[in-house]
Parts: C-alpha cells; structure tokens; sequence
C-alpha cells in the first residue's frame, strides 16, 4: 500500500489578488477617470461656449466704426454677425441664405419664443431693404441699427436654456 505524505503548513497568506488582476483594477479605475474628467470639461465648455457665442458677436458689433463705414456696408456687416451669431448659437446655416430663404426655412426661429422670433424677422428684413435700397441721409439710423443688433442678440441670448449649475 502506498504511503501518505502530510500536507506542510506554511507561515505564508495567499495574496488577495495576483499582479494581473491589480493591473486590471488600475487600469479600470483610470478609464472611469479620465471619462468622469472628459465629461465634466465637455459640460463647462458647453456652458462657456454660449457666454463667449454672445460676447464674440457683441465686441465685434461694438468694433464697427460708424464714421468709416458707408450705410450699405454697414447693413450688410451687422447682418452678417447677427447670423454668425444665430449659426453658432444654434448650429444652422442661416449664414449662407438670402433674407427670404432665411424667413421660410428657419429652424432656430421656431424654438424661439414668438416676441423674439418677430424682432428678428423684422431686423433682418429691415437690413435687407437697407442693404439694397439704403437711406444715406439718416446717420442716426444707422446709430439705430447697431443700437438694435445689440439687444436683439443679448434677447434672443437670454431666451436660450442653459444648464442648471451648483453654486
């Protein structure tokens, strides 16, 4: 018959995890990490995004020199920021149409409320007869018109939903 050998204690623990599975829990950990990190900038630039989308289109209104700038020139600036800054603010193309195509097909005067949605229209409808058909006898409009840019796109800023923000 054979001959049973006893089992040798030994003084050692057994480790609660080997190299690989300590690996695996680092490297996991980091992965959650980097995207909690990922995820926090993304929001904050949304959020910084949309302060400097209304300051951008407000210095350069405020950088126009009435004085060097003749009346047509002037219409067709401000109407180029107002859209750059309806292009930006709500991601469509209203940048690259005429006033009629803009008028039918807008998207972002939907999701305007209806008061700001008419400012608008009637803004740029008033720039457009003034881009082709300009008065160069009234000064003061054109004071009017850059007066009018202004507060249109600081309304029509304030009607955009931001996230709500622990503070």
């Amino acid at each position: 018959m054979a001959e049973f050998h006893d089992i040798i204690e030994t003084s050692e623990t057994v480790p609660l995890f080997v190299w690989w599975q300590w690996a695996l829990i680092v490297l996991g950990s980091l992965g959650v990490l980097f995207f909690l990190v990922f995820i926090l900038k993304k929001s904050r630039s949304a959020t910084s995004e949309s302060v400097s989308n209304l300051g951008q289109a407000i210095e350069k209104i405020r950088q126009i020199d009435l004085g060097s700038t003749d009346s047509n020139r002037l219409a067709s600036d401000l109407s180029v920021i107002v859209r750059e800054y309806l292009q930006r603010q709500f991601g469509d193309s209203a940048l690259f149409e005429t006033d009629e195509e803009f008028h039918v097909r807008s998207k972002e005067l939907d999701t305007l409320p209806d008061q700001a949605a008419d400012k608008l229209r009637q803004y740029l409808s008033d720039l457009s007869q003034h881009k082709y058909a300009p008065n160069h006898n009234h000064p003061a409009a054109l004071e009017g018109y850059v007066t009018k840019a202004e507060e249109l796109i600081k309304g029509i800023d304030s009607t955009v939903p931001r996230p709500l923000t622990s503070g």
